[in-house]
């Protein structure tokens, strides 16, 4: 389920049944919205290879999603990381969700 949602709102504007995810599926989702009329502020996406820069294209700013930014550390670091630099990066991703830039920075 590929899900456009509207966080002012609070609802879900449009939604697609996927098999298997594309990145012609996000662009497809903007530019509906677009041809509704609806302003987009941004969007958050889950790591697509492809799908940050081709958002972007639109103008957009665009994040990946905390869960998937920590997931991605932890195939590489595991879950009990023993390096001190993998145990850093292990906290610092774990703030992504409720830290400000500046916040993140000064780690």
């Amino acid at each position: 389920m590929l899900v456009f949602r509207s966080p002012t709102l609070k609802k879900n504007l449009i939604w697609y049944e996927i098999e298997s995810e594309k990145v012609e599926d996000y662009v497809m989702g903007v530019m509906e919205l677009s041809a509704l009329e609806f302003e987009i502020t941004g969007a958050t996406v889950d790591g697509k290879p492809g799908a940050l820069k081709r958002l972007e294209r639109f103008g957009l700013p665009v994040q990946m999603c905390h869960f998937h930014m920590l997931s991605i550390v932890t195939r590489y670091t595991t879950k009990r990381p023993r390096l001190p630099a993998a145990q850093e990066l292990r906290q610092l991703t774990k703030l992504l969700g409720t830290s400000e830039k500046h916040q993140l920075l000064t780690h």
